[in-house]
């Protein structure tokens, strides 16, 4: 399985424009001009994901909501259909394992993982403890 680190979550993309340079709409963005931002999981308009060489974008602030992305010519881009966002952090693809240990003894623990999709990072939603009986116990 992989999880991914925090990748400090900006916002998420709303629209992209097939212009030159590509303006990307994402509410409250919160940047700024000058700022390195990666962006993953873009539907339409894969060629802006950051992707596997985790390209680097360099924002251009136009208001609150949109802001270009410097030197990138999307004419020839596919059309953009939907979701992404927008992350501060670049995104090694790695593997990782987490080993959970349960608090006490003779109980089993249940911890349930989910992802939205293929790229989205997992969630880990807490544990269900399960309580199975194992035999009886005697007191005196």
């Amino acid at each position: 399985m992989d999880f991914l680190p925090n990748l400090n979550f900006v916002a998420a993309i709303s629209g992209a424009t097939q212009a030159n340079p590509v303006s990307i709409n994402a509410d409250n963005h919160g940047l700024s001009t000058g700022d390195n931002i990666y962006i993953y999981g873009v539907t339409g308009m894969t060629e802006i994901n950051s992707g596997e060489s985790s390209t680097s974008y360099t924002a251009t602030v136009i208001d609150n909501d949109n802001f270009t992305l410097d030197g990138i010519n999307g004419l020839a881009f596919s059309a953009f259909e939907g979701s992404g966002g927008i992350f501060l952090k670049k995104f090694y693809k790695t593997k990782t394992y987490k080993r959970v240990y349960a608090g006490g003894i003779g109980f089993q623990h249940r911890i349930r993982f989910t992802s939205n999709g293929t790229d989205k990072p997992f969630r880990i939603h807490g544990y269900k403890p399960n309580f199975k009986k194992r035999g009886d116990r005697n007191t005196n």
